[in-house]
């Protein structure tokens, strides 16, 4: 096994990011706290004498492997994609905007029991320290984290957020110019149109309707009941059998124990 260890940098570092002397002590006094050994697959173990120095070392480590992906997951809970994508992105902006509030977000995070907070800060100050230490590193937005950051992410995850049916297209449609909105040929068939279609799966048969479909940046995810659970699969080309627009059948193989899974079997 590999082993790397937090060392204090000896000379501060002149960042971009406008990081205060009070907060590199702190960061420093933490990472001392931390231990990462990355095992012969790469994968990192996090030991610390806290739960705040775990989460402190797992988001250092996670950015270690994917800064790029850790900022962009938070610019789109922010809704600030189109700063970065430009107008492409204006709609999913306006459609974060409209369902989660970063002022609720800040409030969140003042109410919060110390134990919480302690889980917080130590996740912005895992990245935060991360970026001091990887000058090299350019952010293409945040320079800072902030400790509510994670506090937007009110599902959970990658979970559902209910919105009334509202999907990004009709936040496009009523919100922006002409000029941006989405034009479609009547004949055009688009992944979101596979709402309320049957579900087969080869192995499992009939799932049942799928009732939402999610779109995030890397893929679309969409949701049946099934057992009294929701189960959630991918609609990406390595799943999909066939669509059978006639009928409404969306026939899947989905992955091995996927359904298992979700069922807690």
């Amino acid at each position: 096994m590999k082993k790397f260890f937090f060392l204090l940098l000896l000379p501060v570092q002149l960042t971009a990011q406008h990081f205060t002397a009070a907060d590199i002590t702190r960061w420093q006094a933490q990472a001392q706290q931390v231990t990462i050994i990355r095992d012969n697959f790469g994968v990192p173990h996090i030991y610390g004498k806290t739960d705040a120095d775990a989460v402190f070392g797992l988001l250092y480590a996670q950015c270690e492997d994917d800064f790029k992906r850790v900022e962009l997951n938070y610019i789109e809970k922010l809704g600030r994609m189109a700063e970065v994508k430009g107008d492409a992105a204006l709609q999913s902006d306006l459609y974060i905007k409209l369902i989660i509030d970063s002022a609720e977000a800040v409030a969140d995070y003042k109410r919060s029991p110390d134990w919480l907070k302690k889980l917080l800060n130590a996740y912005a100050d895992g990245i935060n320290y991360f970026l001091y230490r990887h000058p090299q590193t350019t952010p293409v937005l945040l320079h800072q984290f902030k400790p509510w950051y994670p506090l937007l992410w009110t599902d959970g995850s990658i979970g559902a957020i209910s919105t009334g049916d509202i999907t990004e297209q009709d936040v496009k449609k009523l919100y922006l110019p002409n000029k941006l909105k989405p034009v479609r040929d009547e004949d055009e068939f688009l992944i979101t149109d596979l709402k309320g279609f049957i579900v087969h799966d080869e192995t499992a048969g009939e799932l049942g309707e799928i009732i939402e479909i999610h779109e995030y940046p890397q893929q679309f995810v969409a949701v049946i009941p099934y057992k009294f659970k929701e189960i959630m699969f991918p609609l990406n080309d390595d799943l999909i059998v066939e669509i059978d627009e006639e009928n409404g059948i969306h026939k899947v193989n989905l992955p091995e124990g996927l359904i298992d899974l979700y069922l807690g079997e």
